[in-house]
């Protein structure tokens, strides 16, 4: 990082060293690529190489220095981004994608410490000019919040930026054309069936314990070895099996379960 006071925060080796890591090693793609945008990079020219990486990557297309300059070129940004001798470079530059993280993690530290930068110049400027100072404070809580809000890398999202209302309503409707879409496994007992859940596996849970619950005064309180013997068939003709049996046919009769 420069230590000139008129200089953003930025750091060309490891910049370099990332896209040379991309440039040699196309396993680390996906943890990097999607993390990445433009204006993570200082350098105009890493900022042209970058975009037509996430090209490439969007496109399936392998990546390497014929495959990038191709694309760049077709763009018409080849010498933008420094030409195939510049390419060249940032994969000799690097001996191995071993350390591909940690350049990552300074790429995007310096670029927040950028954006907080901007912000704060932005909120002085209005502070200057605002003759309202719940407006002063309205607008940089609004500019902090922006730059948090694009650089946060955690899985809690605004419903409104997933699909999830998608995938709900996508559900609803499997369900009005057949009302056993999301039922799981039949287990062939009539009476079990009709017990619904909202899950398969907790339905498949509920099963069993109801099932042990009404047999396992007649297993020997064996309830585990009986399950498998009755749902699983593994102990198929067990004293277990026969006895739940007996017992289903002279409480309920057989019609009620099966």
């Amino acid at each position: 990082m420069s230590d000139k006071n008129n200089v953003m925060p930025n750091n060309l080796e490891a910049e370099q060293a990332l896209l040379g890591c991309m440039l040699i090693d196309n396993e680390i793609l996906p943890d990097v690529v999607e993390s990445l945008e433009e204006s993570d990079f200082y350098q105009d020219s890493h900022k042209y190489i970058i975009s037509a990486i996430k090209l490439n990557f969007a496109e399936r297309k392998p990546l390497d220095i014929v495959t990038l300059s191709d694309r760049l070129e077709n763009d018409g940004n080849l010498e933008k981004a420094g030409g195939i001798s510049y390419l060249t470079e940032l994969v000799q530059i690097t001996p191995s994608a071993a350390n591909y993280s940690h350049y990552l993690e300074i790429v995007k530290r310096d670029s927040l410490n950028r954006s907080l930068i901007r912000a704060a110049r932005e909120i002085i400027d209005f502070s200057k000019s605002s003759d309202d100072s719940v407006k002063s404070v309205q607008f940089a809580e609004e500019r902090i919040y922006t730059v948090s809000r694009v650089n946060d890398t955690s899985s809690v999202k605004d419903i409104r930026e997933s699909n999830a209302l998608d995938r709900v309503f996508d559900k609803f409707q499997k369900l009005s054309e057949d009302k056993d879409a999301f039922r799981g496994v039949p287990t062939g007992f009539v009476r079990l069936a009709k017990v619904r859940f909202d899950s398969p596996c907790r339905a498949s849970r509920r099963g069993q314990n109801f099932a042990c619950n009404e047999y396992s005064g007649k297993c020997g309180g064996q309830q585990r070895a009986c399950m498998r013997g009755v749902l699983f068939g593994n102990a198929r003709g067990s004293d277990c099996s026969k006895t739940f049996m007996q017992y289903c046919g002279s409480e309920y009769g057989k019609s009620s379960f099966w």
